[in-house]
């Protein structure tokens, strides 16, 4: 008899192993085959089991042909590596899934447009997850995000103050220029214009050269001090 979705869900809430995903893919319909494995795979992070989740989204992902569907569950994997601990594998997976949704060409719409969301929450919470004592594979994953979407002005900024945090002052300085290059086209192309956005954009350019200096100072302290 054929599988529906709510069988999918009621299999998730039981335990399970690989040779039950693939039962489920066989008896499922053709049509319906990607998306019952894919309610499955969702029901298990919606229930909070991590490892079957990811299990499920490692069976099915080779038999996914929509580039949505495939970017989609490369997000899914890569949080999932990431709640586990293998933040190594996490990098690996989200910074395939950013190759492919950095392409217009092959990700445009809502759909897409959404998944880019995903993606960049993806790396904001993991820095608040970090906040106190960021690592190095956060700034891998900043950097990872600011070459996809050299545009998110925002992301320059939490990418150096990291970069501050693991005091290296003078990769912070640099991550932040290409932000602030941004900004600065961005408000001599609106020269004339009057409005609360580009007044906005005007004092962040500001903040960020205050903090530029900020940052300098410090690293100039630090070189100071080791000279003597």
């Amino acid at each position: 008899f054929p599988v529906t979705i709510g069988m999918a869900t009621m299999m998730a809430k039981d335990q399970f192993n690989e040779a039950a995903i693939k039962e489920l893919f066989k008896l499922s319909p053709e049509k319906t085959k990607i998306q019952n494995v894919q309610t499955l795979a969702l029901e298990q992070e919606r229930l909070g089991r991590k490892t079957e989740a990811l299990t499920v989204w490692n069976f099915l992902y080779p038999y996914m042909n929509r580039p949505e569907d495939r970017m989609a569950a490369q997000l899914s994997m890569s949080q999932m590596q990431f709640d586990l601990g293998k933040r190594t594998e996490a990098l690996k997976t989200y910074e395939q899934a950013l190759l492919a949704l950095k392409d217009d060409q092959k990700c445009s719409g809502a759909q897409c447009e959404e998944l880019r969301k995903r993606a960049r929450q993806f790396v904001v919470n993991w820095n608040q997850l970090e906040k106190k004592q960021p690592t190095e594979d956060l700034l891998v994953a900043y950097d990872l995000y600011s070459n996809a979407f050299p545009q998110d002005v925002d992301i320059y900024v939490y990418s150096s103050q990291v970069a501050e945090s693991l005091k290296k002052y003078l990769v912070a300085w640099t991550k932040i220029q290409p932000g602030i290059s941004h900004l600065k086209e961005i408000i001599l192309n609106s020269k004339g214009s009057a409005g609360p956005l580009i007044e906005s954009q005007r004092l962040k350019f500001e903040n960020i050269l205050v903090k530029q200096l900020n940052w300098l100072n410090k690293k100039l302290l630090q070189l100071k001090i080791q000279k003597f």
